[in-house]
């Protein structure tokens, strides 16, 4: 992607050649075409005053309604291009989550999180009256997120520490998958 000026996650690559954005409840995939609303166009705004560590992530979808993101860190990819995936919550505190070593295991644990609220809830959508701060995205599947070991890899190696290094909250995120991930087999 040449106005990004840094590679598109291979993955990435495929979910943008077989639909451009889309909806998966409330998780809203951004479009790649050029344009106002168009994935580098949006990045390039985003990133316009954001902090230097921001600057480099690849923002490629957000939670409707709230200031969570999903992105991808170009500079972290993989021999095969692969890029780990952060969830981003772009308040004061800009709290980073690193959640996945790919695009396709990040989807993965938002799947594993959709069925999660599906049983408890029968819905996804939000509703006031249902008690969804027990499960949350993706703080309520530490244990999830610590089974990819390529992940728990970089963790281990400090690979994500400048993104993380900012907020306590990143910080305890770590501490809990690398814990979680102590305990698998």
């Amino acid at each position: 992607m040449a106005s990004w000026g840094a590679p598109l996650d291979p993955q990435l690559s495929i979910v943008y050649s077989q639909c451009n954005g889309g909806r998966l409840g409330e998780l809203i995939v951004f479009g790649a075409e050029e344009g106002l609303a168009g994935l580098a166009q949006l990045n390039a705004s985003l990133r316009a005053d954001a902090e230097p560590y921001l600057q480099e992530l690849l923002r490629f979808a957000q939670f409707d309604g709230f200031e969570y993101y999903l992105a991808t860190i170009p500079r972290l990819m993989s021999s095969t291009g692969q890029q780990p995936v952060v969830q981003l919550s772009d308040y004061i505190d800009k709290v980073i989550y690193p959640i996945a070593s790919d695009v396709d295991r990040a989807f993965d644990l938002y799947a594993h999180y959709c069925e999660a609220r599906l049983t408890t809830y029968g819905t996804l959508a939000y509703e006031p009256r249902l008690e969804h701060p027990n499960i949350l995205f993706p703080t309520s599947f530490a244990a999830k997120v610590a089974q990819d070991r390529e992940l728990v890899r970089m963790l281990e190696e400090g690979r994500f520490e400048e993104f993380i290094a900012p907020s306590p909250d990143s910080r305890q995120w770590v501490e809990a998958v690398l814990q979680a991930a102590r305990g698998l087999p």
